[in-house]
């Protein structure tokens, strides 16, 4: 066991002489090396074996280099024989040896160091380089060579020689027509890129690039890579397969509103201080995640009213198909963010209001996102035609790409959160808010209006019975008293909603009042029995005495002196009103099968006999 200890330690100890008896010369600056089988560049600042990245090293190399002082280098690539070709570094803690394929993503401190290979396999060895000093903005540097800088230092592209091109650490790049031809190379986090290999639309810059071009003559490569950083305006920039809306204010998951695919991943940017509106968000719970420094958001929880800082929004998702989403930045010239207004609003996009904003439609131009703060409102779709692959999204959770699916999932319901409108050009839809009204009824759903929009009905009434599933939602004159014609529906099942209080069976809202706060009355019908349904009617004044033709083609007349209408005759549909308390005798009464005859909450058909008096 003793000799084996002291092997090892004999070992360190050569190394660490010979590392320190590199030939290091006076009066250099950066790396010095006098051996054939390195390379350093024209200006010191970065080493590496010869004929890197086009050529292997050579069998049974030996090179040592050194530095003025101890500094701080970043090894931006590494690739030797395991076991056999080592790179032994030095610093005034100690040496350490290196083999094999290793990625650093930190830096190391040294003072000198060697390479050697055996006569086995060879790779393309290591590159090295001085650690650039720090950047105080996201802009490149160029660090070694010519390298072509955009005129905001955002972006580099390819040049007739070899250069190195820093940025600040951490950086996310993007990258876009990258075209690498003949013997190229670009050099980026570890990886060497030529011809044929898929580069990198969207990474995380650890270290410097490098650029190689065999010859000092113009390149066929093309390429650009540019840093990402916090914008300056209310707008997004985005790398990776996330996409933008046309006027950048809005990005959203590969495919949405479809489902994103597995291993899908991006980086966005924002500016400082702008504030996020997620306009829908279902992701993987605890697989799939937006990350926003060391807050992440996953499941539905989406990223709404985040305030932006310097830190990028990360989006990544396991291998498994995920779910969908989409945020915006929230433009506060579009949108005041206040937290009452009564009609539609569209921070984003260009949907276009009516009515005083009661209504909204469609837009071709591209996405928009459409709101309102009173989840009382209810979405009346005026007319829709909506196919695949247009998509109305509302509530946080129905995505609908079909007309049923709007009548089943959006008509007559309650804007919980927002509706995002995402166009395929031949999609159309028109949706207002129901209103509270003067003196009539407004409808929603299967449910009819009758007597001048005085009267609602379930459908079919009177002469079918409701369908089952129904959804219907009703406004009236607040304050203003109702009566009940008819209400037969199942008990305890199918209910008509009205002022926090839910009727069924032989028992209707009679006497309730309209909510001053505007609530809707709603009917709601399960998916088994259903009955005759129901009337409902605005309270209207009497008249003193006789008949009064509500709706209809009654004839009145008046057998007495006094000219009163005390006859009626009906011949077609028709709704009539006479003072409370007074008796009623029939003179005629030929009612047909398809007939009915409606009185004092009562249905008269064919088979059955009015009463006398």
């Amino acid at each position: 066991m003793a000799f084996y200890i002291f092997m090892v330690c004999l070992l360190l100890k050569m190394v660490h002489t010979d590392a320190a008896a590199a030939p290091c010369g006076s009066g250099w600056k950066g790396f010095y090396s006098n051996s054939p089988d390195c390379a350093v560049t024209n200006d010191g600042s970065c080493i590496q074996t010869a004929g890197f990245p086009f050529k292997n090293y050579i069998h049974k190399a030996s090179c040592q280099f050194c530095l003025p002082e101890e500094s701080t280098v970043d090894i931006t690539y590494f690739h030797t024989e395991i076991g056999r070709d080592f790179l032994t570094l030095t610093n005034s803690s100690g040496t350490s040896q290196f083999s094999g394929t290793i990625k650093f993503k930190a830096p190391l401190t040294i003072k000198n160091g060697t390479f050697s290979s055996d006569h086995g396999k060879a790779f393309l060895g290591f590159r090295m380089c001085l650690q650039p000093p720090d950047h105080e903005d996201y802009k490149l540097r160029v660090e070694f060579g010519e390298c072509e800088l955009s005129e905001d230092r955002n972006c580099f592209k390819p040049a007739a020689g070899n250069c190195t091109i820093s940025a600040r650490n951490g950086v996310y790049i993007k990258s876009s027509d990258v075209s690498i031809r003949d013997k190229d190379a670009v050099l980026l986090n570890n990886n060497i890129y030529f011809e044929g290999n898929e580069f990198p639309q969207c990474t995380e810059l650890h270290t410097t690039i490098s650029w190689f071009t065999p010859t000092n003559t113009d390149t066929e490569s093309q390429f650009k890579i540019c840093t990402m950083e916090p914008q300056l305006n209310n707008v997004l920039d985005v790398c990776g397969n996330c996409a933008l809306s046309e006027n950048n204010t809005c990005v959203s998951s590969p495919g949405f509103p479809n489902v994103y695919p597995g291993d899908s991943d991006c980086v966005i940017y924002g500016k400082q201080g702008a504030t996020l509106h997620s306009g829908y968000f279902d992701v993987e719970k605890n697989s799939d995640f937006i990350s926003i420094g060391d807050k992440r958001f996953t499941g539905i929880e989406g990223p709404n009213g985040y305030q932006l800082n310097s830190d990028p929004i990360l989006f990544s998702s396991d291998s498994s198909r995920g779910g969908t989403w989409q945020i915006c930045i929230l433009n506060s010239t579009q949108f005041s963010g206040a937290t009452s207004y009564p009609q539609f609003q569209v921070p984003f996009g260009d949907c276009p209001l009516s009515d005083g904003g009661r209504c909204v439609s469609s837009s071709a131009n591209g996405p928009c996102t459409i709101m309102t703060d009173s989840s009382s409102n209810r979405l009346k779709f005026m007319n829709y035609n909506v196919k695949k692959p247009s998509a109305i999204l509302t509530n946080g959770k129905d995505i609908c790409e079909s007309n049923e699916c709007i009548t089943a999932s959006l008509q007559c319901r309650s804007l919980d959160t927002k509706i995002l409108w995402y166009p395929d050009g031949q999609s159309n839809f028109t949706v207002c808010t129901m209103q509270n009204q003067t003196d009539t009824f407004e409808a929603c759903g299967p449910c009819q209006l009758s007597t001048h929009d005085t009267c609602i009905e379930s459908s079919g009434f009177p002469f079918k019975k409701y369908n089952n599933s129904e959804l219907c939602a009703f406004t009236g004159p607040p304050g203003h008293a109702i009566d009940v014609e008819y209400f037969d529906t199942e008990w305890n099942s199918d209910y008509f909603y009205m002022n926090g209080n839910k009727y069924s069976h032989n028992k209707g809202p009679k006497g309730e009042m309209i909510s001053l706060s505007g609530d809707p009355l709603l009917w709601v019908s399960d998916n088994t029995v259903s009955w005759s349904g129901f009337r409902v009617c605005l309270s209207q004044t009497p008249p003193k005495a006789g008949f009064r033709v509500l709706s209809g083609n009654c004839t009145l007349s008046s057998p007495l002196a006094s000219g009163e209408n005390m006859c009626v005759e009906a011949t077609a549909d028709c709704t009539v009103t006479a003072p409370r308390g007074q008796y009623l005798t029939f003179k005629e009464y030929n009612v047909t099968s398809r007939d009915r005859l409606l009185l004092n909450d009562i249905m008269y058909t064919s088979r059955d006999d009015p009463p006398e008096c």
